[in-house]
């Protein structure tokens, strides 16, 4: 079964540093696991999210990898070098010094056959690298926890911060680059604290919500993504919800949103899948679609199950399907053991650096090829099913998600 020609679609992307010249190993490797080179934080605050206890051994630790090693072999194959990181390195750096980060790009994404992605940026559109990639389509997410907190604070009233919102984000999708919202409710709260919020207890709430009162703040952001669900639903635009243990700030409880220091207490738990069943069972919530990224990782079986009973629940496979390279088959089988092969789309979680899409690509049709091919040996399926069925996840449904995609 020949996957090559079928073209991939990368749900979960963020910008490409188009400022790249070479880079070095460290920096390379940050791209995996979020390394950060601070010893002390510059802030004297130890939740600092820019404060990483860097060492030497994490370096090894992170070059020890599943997701690096499969990252080297490829790249070493692709530039005809020994699989070293030293040497996939220095052969990047040199294609990047003679022809440009842009072209570097391009022509990762198409050997990898990519054409088209959804990309979480603060760019202008047009500006980013993947946005000057020839034959490919790009999409943005309107960020639902930058836009609450920027707007809360420049409102006197719940009513003023909901009809600010409401006019932002429907301004922001007369442009069809946007094709989602995204929210990062396990990076600021957790997902068991999600439950519908209305006006009334918003109004209540909002003085000292505002004053950032933690429990109080919990209510109007709840108030505004009960909003949102409506607003997607009205918009037919799908809601993108960071999930799993991927990141740092839902792990290890920093905070993942730019100056909300105070506003994380962090658990393990916070991005459970699962958590957000009963919030999502709410009647009114029904039609409006819901994209879990990163496949909830670890919770695989969790979010599989989701997708099953759940009809507007699919599951992205970004920071999953390629981070998990050496068990990337079982990784693939545990979120099609039970979900509809319709709900299920590649992504990358990509960022800075422009291999991590192409090996979600890389890695989605290795995983799929060998996956389908048992099944089809089995007599789980027909080869005509295991084709559909590799088209389906690469990219048609994408096409299904993100309305303004076409092929």
């Amino acid at each position: 079964m020949n996957l090559e020609n079928i073209p991939c679609f990368d749900n979960h992307a963020h910008s490409i540093d188009g400022s790249q010249t070479s880079i070095t190993p460290f920096e390379f490797l940050k791209g995996y696991q979020a390394l950060k080179d601070l010893r002390e934080p510059a802030s004297g605050d130890l939740r600092d999210p820019l404060f990483g206890g860097f060492s030497e051994d994490l370096i090894k630790d992170v070059q020890s990898t599943g997701v690096v090693y499969s990252t080297i072999c490829h790249m070493a194959r692709l530039f005809k070098c020994p699989a070293t990181l030293e040497s996939v390195i220095a052969e990047r750096n040199k294609y990047v010094l003679e022809h440009g980060i842009q072209a570097y790009s391009e022509m990762l994404y198409k050997d990898g056959n990519l054409i088209g992605g959804v990309l979480e940026t603060n760019n202008p559109i047009g500006t980013d690298v993947e946005d000057k990639i020839p034959d490919f389509q790009v999409f943005r997410l309107y960020s639902f926890d930058h836009s609450f907190f920027k707007l809360l604070e420049i409102s006197d009233s719940y009513e003023e911060l909901v009809g600010k919102y409401r006019n932002d984000v429907k301004l922001a999708f007369e442009d069809t680059h946007y094709t989602g919202i995204k929210c990062h409710l396990s990076e600021v709260f957790a997902h068991q604290d999600a439950r519908t919020v209305y006006k009334q207890e918003a109004q209540a709430a909002f003085a000292s919500g505002k004053a950032l009162v933690r429990d109080d703040l919990k209510i109007l952001y709840l108030a505004l993504l009960t909003e949102t669900m409506l607003l997607c639903r009205e918009l037919d635009v799908p809601l993108h919800i960071h999930s799993g243990m991927t990141g740092h700030s839902t792990l290890l409880g920093e905070p993942g949103i730019a100056g909300q220091i105070t506003c994380k207490k962090g658990d393990m738990f916070d991005g459970e899948p699962y958590a957000l069943s009963l919030f999502l069972a709410t009647p009114e919530f029904r039609n409006t679609k819901v994209v879990f990224l990163h496949a909830g990782y670890p919770w695989l079986r969790n979010i599989s199950m989701m997708a099953a009973f759940y009809p507007n629940v699919y599951i992205d496979m970004s920071c999953a399907l390629s981070w998990t390279a050496l068990t990337a088959e079982r990784t693939l089988e545990e979120l099609m053991s039970y979900a509809p092969f319709t709900k299920i789309v590649v992504g990358s979680g990509q960022g800075g650096i422009p291999e991590k899409g192409w090996m979600a690509a890389k890695t989605a049709r290795i995983a799929l090829k060998n996956v389908l091919s048992r099944a089809v040996e089995n007599g789980y399926m027909t080869e005509e099913h295991a084709v559909e069925t590799a088209k389906n996840i690469l990219y048609k449904n994408a096409l299904r998600l993100h309305k303004n995609f076409n092929v």
